[in-house]
């Protein structure tokens, strides 16, 4: 029987077999966010409503980006009623449909622009603390940049889509890739040119035959060439925006199930390229997507973080909030079964989704990430991951460069599939190709 459809809220949970007792929220965080802009895809419940949550804590001007937009709005009221030195403000964004991507990226831009603008005007100025439409603080916008980027939101144990397409794959990978690449000109350090529209090709998925596959873990996976990453450009030590210190941050809740993810790709002439769909059980699916989520934040790194020659000076990292007990096993257990929980919360099989959210939060605003990001941060740096400030800590073999992939707010190692640099620069240029982008947006 095919499993139900449904939503998660926070697709970053199966790995996890111990819950976290320490706070989300240090003594000395307030304000730590105040004036940022940050976007949180998946907002209105679960891990991603938290995650608002402590942004706003924090002092951060959060977009609340979700599919249910009446859903949104109850828990963006719910948030304000509490208090919080923070804003927040709804917006629509289905991640399983690229009008409704581009159409927010769209939207951001605009708001952005036109926020920067009046912040430049006579009667702009020395308004910093203002709100302007929506809730959004005026500060934050004044700069028309974006912080922080949580893609939090993403599905599980959901049926194909009626032609056939992994949905797992589209709203956990294809559409935060492709939300990512269009925010990105507001988030770099250096200029980087909207990317120009293409023609996605018509199938989002190949099964194998047509061209080359790539991939590790797939029996039929054979090599293919290198990515072209493009002449890189040499990063200005601190961009101008940007988590907790100077740089943009792209957060992108994994999975410690991409450990068990497989991933094979479809290379070829233009139009040919795809990710093969050599399974048909959600579980593999979902570790697939996973595997996905990290293999992405690892070239996004590559290509624009500001440690190794990346051109953007962002810190892009990848976060198991382990096993949360949201709204996901409603789907995945028939609700004679929902009982099953039970027993298992007083072990801490479970976490909360407070509990979940507390690494997406660190690596949203913690200024740990911001040491280890310096360029000056040698290979195995143990800067600003001590047990003070989130109980953070790095292995002495380390690359230099901040995390790839966190779980209670320490570094591990992600699978050997993961650290796969050609794998990851393979599917850049697979998932742009099937989203209708070019490989390199670089201006």
């Amino acid at each position: 029987m095919p499993a139900k459809a449904g939503v998660a809220q926070a697709a970053g949970g199966g790995g996890s077999s111990s819950s976290s007792s320490s706070s989300s929220r240090g003594a000395g965080d307030a304000g730590l966010m105040e004036g940022k802009y940050c976007i949180v895809t998946g907002a209105n419940s679960g891990i991603g409503f938290e995650v608002t949550r402590g942004l706003m804590e924090r002092g951060a001007h959060v977009v609340m980006a979700c599919r249910n937009t009446a859903a949104c709005e109850a828990a963006a009221e719910r948030l304000r009623a509490e208090g919080l030195p923070g804003s927040c403000a709804c917006r629509r964004l289905d991640l399983e449909d690229n009008a409704s991507i581009r159409a927010f990226a769209a939207h951001q831009a605009d708001e952005l622009a036109a926020a920067a603008k009046a912040a430049q005007s006579p009667s702009g100025r020395g308004r910093a603390g203002s709100r302007a439409a929506g809730g959004t603080s005026a500060a934050a916008t004044s700069r028309g940049r974006i912080d922080v980027l949580v893609n939090n939101a993403g599905v599980m144990g959901v049926s194909p889509a009626p032609d056939g397409t992994d949905r797992h794959l589209t709203a956990n990978h294809l559409g935060p890739y492709l939300l990512t690449r269009l925010l990105l000109p507001h988030m770099t350090a250096v200029a980087v040119a909207p990317p120009q529209q293409l023609q996605p090709p018509a199938a989002a998925q190949v099964a194998g035959a047509g061209g080359a596959v790539s991939g590790t873990g797939s029996p039929a996976a054979a090599a293919t060439a290198t990515a072209s990453g493009g002449p890189a450009v040499a990063a200005p030590g601190v961009a101008a925006a940007g988590g907790g210190g100077g740089r943009g941050r792209v957060v992108n809740v994994a999975s410690r199930a991409h450990y068990a993810g497989r991933l094979a790709l479809v290379t070829g002439p233009p139009g040919s390229e795809g990710i093969a769909n050599d399974t048909k059980h959600w579980w593999w699916q979902y570790a697939r997507s996973k595997l996905c989520n990290v293999l992405f934040t690892a070239e996004l790194q590559r290509r624009y973080g500001s440690s190794g020659g990346g051109r953007g000076g962002i810190i892009a990292t990848a976060v198991s909030p382990g096993l949360v007990d949201t709204g996901i096993f409603r789907y995945l257990l028939p609700e004679w079964a929902q009982w099953l929980k039970v027993p298992l919360r007083p072990l801490g099989l479970f976490r909360t989704p407070a509990q979940g959210a507390e690494v997406v939060i660190y690596a949203a605003s913690s200024p740990d990430l911001d040491l280890a990001a310096a360029p000056s941060a040698p290979p195995g740096s143990a800067a600003g991951f001590t047990a003070g400030s989130g109980g953070a800590t790095r292995r002495p073999t380390a690359p230099a460069g901040p995390p790839l992939f966190l779980h209670d707010c320490r570094e591990m190692q992600p699978s050997a599939a993961a650290r796969d640099p050609r794998l990851a620069a393979d599917l850049w240029r697979v998932s742009a190709a099937l989203v209708g982008l070019p490989e390199d947006d670089q201006a």
